[in-house]
């Protein structure tokens, strides 16, 4: 395994041959001589019998290397990564590798007790060092501007672990730097130290001979996983030099008139890095910067671009022949096995991949001037003062993200393409903004999520970014272009394995975080195929759906799924329809709205979904009516249309406050109150349009309607339409409640005045009509009612809702359900207050027996003394909600009837007044008429029988008490009457009513002055049923004669 041909002396002929006993390779033998301080120390100096301590080691063959380490106990072992020189590739994660470098580890039986990696912090992305310093790694920084200041840091590093660790340890270094070579060749040779080194392709034979084993970096992080990649793909490298010349531009530079002091500025830059000044632009603030070697070229640009100097960003290119250079100098095997946009897009990333692979008479490379001048904008010619501080945006490694209002985004952008002719470049449209518009593209001051340029203008209908190709200097250059098109979606084919690939794709996707898009679900083509395979476990082969490449392939899933640029890279993220989808099927979650909470949206993440904001995306979605059509759901639709924070123009709301009476009488001519949607929205944009020459689009006349008409109007999802837009624009349910209210009351009254004449309208009467027989009539007179725009099932129930709606309207009103039909009630006085006193004494009654009734005893006592039941909207009286309260307790599932407060202290004096009565007034022998109290009279019996005062029982709590206030609020129970200097309370008189004494618990002066009671309560109810049946029938005889009209039981 040791590769080296020429003659060995002796000794080492008897260290490398083999040992018969253990059928091992001999370099065992010699590193187990290393391991116990036998340093071996080669003193031929003869070209012939050079001995050659280090090797370079296939990563597919390590056998003979981990068996080494299986020997003696693990060795411990310091990792070392100069990370400025062996850099992360793209496409590589940060954790995969480190994880990675562990398992090599683990595989020679090594112990990690080190793992270093120094460099200069802030010039690395954010995201990078938060994986890293997730994956548990040490990372230590320096200043890039200080010389040498991480070579230095690993040196001092290496030294402290070797003198921790002794000489029984290994190192294992990542670096191509010359600089290591002094201490590697002391730790190796003088100490002892097991030495592994990882490397790029153009490294010193001297760093190498400082090494025993040692490895090709870029191969070591492109090699996927679980994959046997055949070894001779990786040959083994000669010693070759680093020392070619490359070229680095620095723009930007600080504005400083004189050009001593730019130099002396920009040498504190390169000097630690070896480069040279070879030409200085004043004018464009920007030099050439030439290096001896490729490393260190690589090293300034990592420590330079992109970095704050002196308060300006700097800027760093490679210059063309470095970029030809360099495409040319990797493997062609490693192109064909890897992803050649990783190589190609250093080149040109405007100049299309597949035409470069496909065309192999191309240049190796187009130079950077001639790709700025086909990106510029014919149109707009831009002087250097007016150029944007986002100019040639496309060309560099950072995502341009902005946040604007997307309305005036969609309105300059229109504009910009009618003055260009329907084409734009892309790269040259903070320019052209800038000229137009005098403000800079992103030259917003809110703080809300920013969203990827070439996104959102994807976003805007009829409008797409597309690959043109432009001839300049007899060279075809492809670049973005703005232009004034929609998807063709007419040719496009959905095979069933495509169908799995987006479906693979997407959730790829849901799991992907862009490290530079805040929230943006979005994937590096780069890292696609290490990511596909680690997820769904195979390789995407583009063959399998009839495609050439990868590309070509992602191409083919337009319908889903766009592909953005920048600089160098190129991502896969959704397109605005499907991430549209994605957000109105979380926003319906939300609905319906809290409106009392303001800050109710603030957790719903809006920057997901590519938007700047949730109104953003609602106007988004509403300039593509084909999207809205496609919504049936009703909550998903109603979320949309009644978003809050919606902003409309001040004359739309103004002319919309104008019409809204005449649509709201409209709207009652119509026999279900309610008209189509879309035929009010085409005639009030028509007007709208007229008037003000603007255009008010489906949502936002919805959005109009639910939130600024006062709710007076109200939008109805019909979900099992066939139309387009199945949304119906009806009256409030309030309002159509209240119509059919005055509507059934005067059907009601009209057919009491036939049946009993003009004397029906006392309040004296009680009169009792069928509903359906009022139904009926309606549906002469009105047509039909929709019981679906109400959200109501059943007759019945639209009565129930009428009266609860607007009790205050019809108090006099309630339904009663008999075995043979159902009755709209109009009650008299007297018979309210002969029930308020049966409410009162079978309440008085069960809390004589310390138990609660519940409402279905309090029913069916109702209907046992009345002969009837009573609806819900019973208990909407004034009288009743005074009087008594339906609550649940947590631990009973039953409705309990209680008594309010108030109630319960007027119960409290009724019962005192009743059991005290022969105590107060003994002389009294009328015992079925009630004497008038004095409020004294009633303090002291109170206080007698109960213990406590009137003013401790207080209802109110600690508000002031006023009892003859109280006692005239019931004045269906007493009557006050006035006198010269003081006023008394007396019970009502009211026949068949009596309260049943015996039960009620007595206190010790009651039950003294105690009289046997004689009398029964009436047997005979107030309105019993044959008592029904008789006036039903004398009303049907009487419509019979009057009308011809024959009411059925």
């Amino acid at each position: 395994m040791v590769r080296n041909s020429r003659l060995f002396s002796k000794q080492q002929q008897q260290l490398v041959s083999v040992n018969k006993h253990d059928h091992r390779p001999s370099i065992i033998n010699w590193f187990q001589q290393t391991n116990s301080n036998q340093i071996i120390s080669s003193t031929m100096n003869q070209s012939d019998n050079q001995f050659n301590a280090h090797v370079n080691v296939n990563l597919n063959n390590q056998y003979w290397l981990q068996q080494q380490f299986n020997i003696n106990p693990r060795k411990p072992v310091g990792v070392f990564w100069d990370i400025e020189n062996c850099t992360i590739p793209r496409g590589v994660s940060p954790s995969y590798l480190v994880e990675k470098i562990r398992l090599f580890i683990q595989s020679l039986y090594m112990i990690e007790r080190e793992f270093a990696i120094v460099c200069d912090v802030p010039s690395f992305t954010t995201s990078i060092i938060n994986e890293l310093n997730n994956s548990q790694v040490n990372i230590i920084h320096i200043s890039s501007f200080a010389k040498n200041a991480a070579d230095e840091k690993l040196k001092q590093l290496i030294l402290r672990f070797v003198q921790t660790n002794g000489p029984n340890c290994a190192v294992i270094l990542f670096s191509s730097d010359i600089n290591f070579v002094p201490v590697l060749s002391d730790i190796k040779n003088r100490i002892g130290v097991f030495v592994i080194l990882f490397h790029h392709h153009l490294v010193s034979s001297a760093l190498l001979a400082s090494s025993h084993y040692h490895f090709d970096y870029d191969q070591f992080c492109l090699t996927p996983p679980n994959v046997n990649v055949p070894s001779n793909n990786y040959k083994i490298m000669k010693n070759q030099s680093d020392f070619i010349m490359t070229s680095l531009r620095i723009s930007n530079l600080p504005s400083v008139s004189d050009e001593e002091q730019t130099k002396s500025l920009l040498n504190r830059i390169i000097n630690n890095n070896g480069g040279r000044i070879i030409y200085l632009d004043m004018m464009n603030h920007e030099a050439i910067v030439r290096f001896k070697c490729r490393s260190d070229a690589l090293r300034c640009h990592q420590r330079v671009d992109n970095r704050k100097f002196y308060g300006y960003i700097l800027r760093s290119k490679f210059e063309p022949a470095f970029t030809s250079n360099h495409v040319q100098s990797y493997n062609q095997d490693a192109i064909n096995n890897h992803d050649t946009n990783q190589i190609n897009q250093i080149n040109a990333n405007h100049i299309d991949t597949d035409d470069r692979i496909n065309e192999a008479s191309q240049p190796s490379f187009i130079s950077q001037s001639l790709i700025e001048r086909a990106t510029k904008c014919k149109v707009c010619t831009v002087q250097i003062h007016k150029q944007s501080k986002n100019h040639n945006f496309l060309f560099t490694d950072k995502i341009f993200s902005i946040n604007i209002d997307f309305d005036n985004f969609c309105r300059k952008l229109s504009y910009l393409l009618l003055l260009h002719d329907g084409e734009l470049p892309l790269n040259a449209l903070p320019d052209c903004w800038l000229k137009t518009f005098e403000s800079e593209l992103d030259d917003s001051n809110n703080d809300g999520p920013k969203v990827m340029l070439e996104h959102l203008i994807t976003c805007i209908p009829n409008v797409n970014v597309r690959d043109l190709e432009i001839e300049i200097d007899q060279n075809k250059i492809l670049t973005k272009f703005i232009v004034n098109e929609s998807l063709d979606e007419s040719s496009y084919e959905e095979s069933e394995n495509l169908k799995n690939f987006m479906i693979n794709l997407q959730l790829l996707l849901d799991n992907q975080i862009s490290n530079e898009i805040k929230g943006f679900p979005s994937i590096e083509l780069n890292e696609l195929e290490t990511e596909y395979y680690h997820h769904f476990g195979h390789n995407i082969n583009p063959f399998d759906y009839g495609c050439s490449n990868l590309i070509e392939l992602l191409q083919s899933c337009r319908i889903k799924f766009n592909i953005y640029s920048y600089g160098n890279h190129r991502i896969i993220a959704l397109n605005f329809e499907e991430q549209a989808y994605q957000f109105i099927l979380e926003f319906a979650k939300l609905y319906p709205f809290d409106l009392t909470d303001p800050n109710y949206f603030d957790n719903f993440n809006i920057a997901v979904y590519g938007a700047c904001s949730i109104e953003d995306m609602i106007a988004a979605i509403d300039m593509r009516t084909d999207l809205v059509e496609q919504i049936r759901d009703k909550n998903q639709r109603l979320a949309i249309f009644s978003y809050p924070k919606l902003v409309h123009n001040s004359t739309i709301l103004d002319e919309f406050d104008t019409i809204k009476a005449d649509l709201k009488q409209t709207l009652l001519l119509m026999p279900d109150f309610s008209m189509d949607l879309s035929k009010f929205h085409e005639d009030f944009s028509q007007l709208i349009y007229k008037k003000l020459n603007i255009t008010i689009t489906y949502c936002r006349l919805s959005n109009l309607i639910i939130n600024h008409s006062d709710g007076d109007f109200e939008i109805m999802v019909n979900h099992l339409s066939t139309l387009p837009c199945p949304d119906k624009l009806m009256l409030s349910i309030d309002l159509q409640l209240q119509e059919l209210g005055k509507r059934f009351v005067k059907i009601f009254n009209e057919m009491a005045t036939i049946i009993f004449g003009k004397s029906c309208h006392t309040n004296e009467k009680n009169i009792a009509i069928p509903i359906y027989d009022l139904i009926y009539h309606y549906h002469r007179r009105y047509k039909s009612i929709c019981l679906e725009n109400l959200a109501i099932k059943s007759m019945p129930k639209l009565f129930e809702k009428i009266l609860a709606n607007s009790f205050l309207c019809y108090e006099n009103y309630c339904l009663i359900y008999t075995t043979s039909s159902i009755f709209l009630k109009q009650f008299s006085s007297t018979w309210l207050q002969c029930i308020l006193h049966f409410i009162l004494r079978i309440t008085i009654q069960y809390r004589s027996f310390d138990r609660m009734i519940t409402f279905d005893e309090f029913r069916q006592l109702f209907h046992d003394h009345f002969g009837f039941s009573f609806g819900l909207s019973f208990f909407f009286n004034l009288y009743i909600l005074k009087m008594i309260r339906i609550v649940k307790y947590v631990n009973n599932d039953d409705l309990i009837v209680e008594l309010e407060p108030s109630c319960e202290f007027v119960a409290k004096c009724l019962i005192v007044m009743l059991l005290h009565k022969n105590i107060v007034f003994p002389n009294q022998h009328d015992h079925h008429h009630h004497q008038s109290w004095t409020l004294e009279q009633i303090e002291n019996e109170f206080y007698d029988h109960f213990g406590v005062s009137l003013a401790y029982s207080n209802p109110n709590g600690n508000h002031q008490f006023n009892p003859i206030e109280l006692f005239t609020s019931f004045d269906w129970l007493f009557e006050i009457e006035d006198y010269f200097h003081y006023q008394t309370i007396k019970i009502k008189e009211i026949d068949s009513f009596d309260y049943d004494l015996n039960n009620i618990p007595r206190c010790n002066y009651c039950e003294y002055y105690q009289e046997p009671q004689h009398h029964q309560l009436p047997t005979t109810t107030a309105m019993s049923e044959e008592m029904m049946k008789k006036n039903f029938n004398q009303q049907s005889s009487i419509m019979m004669q009057n009308t011809g009209i024959e009411i059925s039981n």
